[in-house]
């Protein structure tokens, strides 16, 4: 009995697949036909889609250190995801900043109607950069007012930190001035020696910070680079491939639901009726 149910399992396998063999051997060609619709379909979209050369950058989002324990930046100043948002945000633009993005001037427009920005795959401090413009000078400008505006919104933020920082060295240091001058006079006073220390460390981690906050500034890492040829071109095989793909899997997917669901069952009832 088992050999027997083993062999009709073989036996519907193998025709099966026959029938699969059968299905593509009688419709290759209107599956290819099809591609070719897809392929045509493609050319058209092509045509449509105005030349345009891509720009890319990558900049480095301010860093700092917040506990003054480096000269080195150790942390982001803000996180990529916070920066990114601020940036939609952002909506001062000039006529020319517009212009050179092809941005209207009658309407409220961000970069982002022309590029995008997201947070590198590499390192979470990294910002990738895109920018397609009409030409490769107007890429590169627009990209650079891009990766401006980036710097801009992370400075203004920055800077209530620094002047911050700048005050309380300030302060310190006077302080310091008046401390030195009594513990000199008296160096039996040990509080005033204390106090010295303390302000002493203070100073040496204010200025650690300062000068982490200053080297940590946003900037671009690398060259802005832009493509060589319009980006229809380079995408052009992809699309065209892609269209044919499409056609081809789109005229099978049809022709087997039409065989299934149509074909299949109008057999089984001429059968009865025979």
């Amino acid at each position: 009995m088992k050999n027997n149910l083993s062999q009709v399992q073989s036996s519907d396998v193998s025709i099966s697949l026959e029938n699969i063999r059968l299905f593509f051997f009688k419709s290759w060609k209107l599956i290819i036909f099809s591609g070719f619709i897809g392929f045509t379909a493609s050319l058209i979209y092509l045509s449509k889609i105005p030349i345009s050369y891509e720009a890319t950058a990558k900049v480095q989002i301010a860093k700092i250190n917040r506990n003054g324990s480096s000269i080195f930046p150790t942390e982001n100043f803000e996180d990529a995801s916070v920066l990114i948002d601020r940036v939609f945000l952002f909506n001062d633009y000039t006529p020319h900043e517009l212009v050179s993005c092809n941005l209207s001037l009658s309407r409220e427009q961000s970069l982002f109607d022309v590029a995008t920005i997201k947070k590198s795959t590499t390192s979470d401090s990294i910002l990738e950069l895109k920018v397609r413009m009409n030409t490769q000078e107007q890429a590169v400008d627009c990209i650079k007012i891009l990766f401006e505006k980036i710097q801009l919104i992370q400075t203004v933020s920055l800077d209530p930190y620094l002047v911050e920082l700048i005050s309380m060295r300030e302060k310190y240091t006077a302080r310091m001035t008046v401390l030195e001058n009594k513990y000199y006079a008296s160096s039996l006073n040990e509080a005033v020696g204390r106090e010295v220390t303390f302000l002493s460390d203070q100073l040496l981690a204010i200025n650690k910070s300062i000068f982490a906050m200053k080297t940590g500034i946003v900037k671009l890492i690398g060259p802005i680079r832009v493509s060589d040829h319009p980006y229809k071109k380079s995408q052009k095989n992809k699309i065209l491939w892609f269209g044919f793909i499409v056609g081809c899997l789109l005229a099978s997917a049809l022709i087997l639901i039409f065989n299934i669901f149509l074909v299949g069952p109008l057999k089984t009832i001429f059968k009865k009726i025979k």
